[in-house]
């Protein structure tokens, strides 16, 4: 092959790649533009109020509830992005979204999650709600401590229970409230019901403490997802019992 040949050949290959490059760049423009026209739309059927660039008083003010997360959360307030507010079914929410970077020396990447509150009484002690995984067992195997165990052996094996407070998570973590939990795990990651799309649920933790009932999804929502999400929230504070709001602890 002659040397104009490969000169050819060379100055067409850096012209497709980088007409590849450009097409990628403008899919990706309006694949985001896209996204925020939906989102918006969304935000407007439900009543959100969307606040894209909140100010550092806002940012402190919406993670104020959740303090407690502030080692998954890495960067506390200062990552919060997005923020979006509202009455959902006559209940105050709150959803947000907060992302930071990590780096190994030789590549970053964007940790991205989703974190949804409502209230609930500043006296409440701090309750948690994880996934069970393997590794949890293997701790405990070896002396680690174990987390609260309820009547339902099949919510035992399946939620890791964290509290400050055993009495208080006995009485909150009622049948109903687990049924439900149990309820929206059998759809498994991935699943759709009749009528709203699944978020992953094995990434899902939930948590009450610092006066607000959080749920936190690891990842972005997707637009379609917000209405489910939303209704996850108000669904477990209307199943909590009404005797908890005059919950005094240690007494």
């Amino acid at each position: 092959m002659s040397p104009s040949t490969n000169a050819v050949l060379t100055a067409l290959a850096v012209v497709l790649i980088a007409a590849f490059a450009v097409f990628v760049i403008i899919a990706g423009v309006r694949q985001h533009k896209r996204t925020q026209e939906q989102r918006a739309a969304v935000a407007s059927d439900l009543g959100l109020t969307l606040n894209d660039k909140p100010t550092k008083e806002e940012r402190a003010a919406a993670f104020e509830r959740l303090d407690h997360l502030k080692r998954t959360l890495s960067g506390g307030w200062k990552n919060v992005r997005r923020i979006a507010t509202a009455e959902h079914r006559g209940i105050p929410v709150q959803m947000l979204m907060h992302t930071y970077t990590t780096s190994n020396g030789k590549s970053s990447s964007t940790i991205t999650h989703t974190v949804v509150t409502t209230q609930c009484p500043p006296a409440w002690p701090t309750l948690g709600i994880g996934r069970e995984h393997f590794g949890h067992r293997i701790l405990e195997a070896f002396g680690g401590s174990k987390d609260l165990q309820l009547d339902d052996n099949v919510f035992n094996e399946t939620f890791r229970i964290r509290t400050d407070d055993e009495v208080f998570a006995t009485l909150a973590l009622s049948p109903a409230v687990q049924g439900f939990l149990l309820e929206i795990t059998k759809r498994g990651p991935g699943a759709k019901s009749a009528t709203r799309p699944s978020i992953r649920l094995s990434r899902e933790q939930w948590s009450i403490a610092s006066g607000g009932l959080t749920l936190l999804v690891a990842g972005r929502v997707k637009p379609e997802e917000i209405e489910h999400l939303l209704d996850r929230v108000v669904n477990f504070r209307a199943l909590l019992p009404r005797e908890l709001d005059a919950y005094t602890p240690g007494v």
